[in-house]
């Protein structure tokens, strides 16, 4: 019987517990390395061929060792990975949360910015008729006064004139 073990046909409670494609891949050789012991081991032998069928096994045992060996070295190397990985994934969560919250205050800045505006606006508009109106009653008083200004520079001049005539 011939097994479907593609990592397509992986099950759920695999892939839940986050098991990556070369874990996946390194169980798989591992149970395939203890399904050939298995049947090495239920095989039948002549008597004569005894020495060399226990070579087959003793290496097929050692194989099988060092393959375990090293599928635990990949699963250590993965844990080290994963928690690198997770570190990794905290700190950008930090920072995430860190830049998250500066944009939110810089959102309430400008919405309370925003929100000052239309009274400048009016402030503005009203210092501008204000202004208008200042100007407008200065033009008039002017105009009222120029008279009055130039008669009391006449005057002025006619005392300078009769200063200097005394004194002359």
């Amino acid at each position: 019987m011939a097994w479907d073990l593609s990592w397509e046909k992986i099950p759920g409670e695999f892939s839940q517990v986050s098991v990556t494609q070369a874990v996946y891949s390194a169980f798989i050789s591992l149970c395939k390395a203890l399904h050939n012991m298995a049947v090495l081991s239920e095989i039948k032998y002549e008597p004569y061929d005894l020495e060399s069928q226990l070579q087959q096994q003793l290496l097929s045992s050692n194989e099988a060792t060092q393959k375990i060996e090293e599928l635990k070295k990949k699963v250590e190397d993965i844990k080290v990975e994963l928690r690198t990985t997770h570190s990794l994934i905290e700190n950008l969560k930090k920072k995430l949360a860190k830049s998250s919250n500066t944009v939110s205050f810089q959102d309430s800045e400008i919405i309370l910015l925003g929100n000052e505006v239309p009274g400048l606006n009016r402030k503005i508009f009203e210092l501008r008729s204000d202004l208008s109106i200042v100007e407008t009653v200065t033009s008039k008083a002017e105009m009222r006064h120029r008279s009055k200004i130039k008669v009391a520079r006449v005057d002025a001049v006619k005392e300078q004139k009769d200063k200097i005539l005394k004194l002359g």
